[in-house]
């Protein structure tokens, strides 16, 4: 059995990949350099600049992916060529919520929540035949009317979950989003705030629960 173990380091001036390939007759490190990455930050080689927290990485399709909205970049480095690349943000995207999935035929697409709002944005990044990649447009929906806006809790089993601040006595509501209908359904009023819980999807039977509770 072959395997891959992949580090990312990032210093001052440029972003590091280093690799490890089993499997192969002469198991080793070696390492791809992306030397741009103070440039990517700053627009210029002239300024010293870093994330002070490192990206949120998202995996689709073959890729690892991380959002840069200081530089309204997409840092995507492809698992099969062991390459970088920099695709731009949509158009007018600052910081926003962001979860990045595969959209089939080898492409990925990004759902965009701003600045907790309740309107969610979706773009599927398409290649325009000559090289270059540009985010197409392909829907935006009107989550139901939160006064707190909604948090991206993650994707499983074919959903985006989200939360949003509920006014009765159940603080936390969840809707998800069906990622192949793009329908929108209620999924649960909470009295806890269930951010950074881990979504699982596909229990067997015996670890299932029988219902869900409302009065969770």
């Amino acid at each position: 059995m072959s395997f891959r173990v992949i580090c990312l380091v990032q210093c001052k001036t440029k972003l590091l990949l280093i690799i490890f390939s089993s499997g192969s007759g002469a198991e080793q490190w070696r390492a791809v350099t992306f030397d741009n990455w103070i440039s990517l930050l700053t627009g210029s080689g002239n300024q010293q600049a870093s994330y002070r927290r490192s990206p949120i990485r998202h995996y689709a399709d073959g890729y690892f992916c991380w959002v840069l909205f200081r530089a309204s970049k997409l840092l995507m480095l492809d698992t099969r060529s062991m390459s970088f690349s920099v695709v731009d943000l949509p158009h007018g995207t600052s910081e926003a919520q962001v979860a990045i999935l595969e959209a089939g035929n080898g492409r990925i697409k990004m759902f965009l929540n701003e600045h907790f709002t309740p309107e969610l944005r979706y773009y599927v990044l398409q290649n325009d035949g000559v090289g270059a990649n540009q985010w197409l447009s392909e829907a935006t929906f009107n989550l139901p009317v939160n006064n707190g806006g909604y948090m991206f809790m993650g994707v499983v089993g074919g959903y985006l979950l989200l939360q949003g601040i509920g006014e009765d006595e159940y603080t936390f509501h969840l809707v998800s989003l069906n990622l192949k209908t793009l329908e929108l359904e209620w999924f649960l009023a909470s009295k806890r705030n269930n951010k950074g819980a881990h979504l699982f999807a596909g229990f067997p039977p015996s670890l299932s629960p029988p219902t869900i509770r409302h009065d969770i």
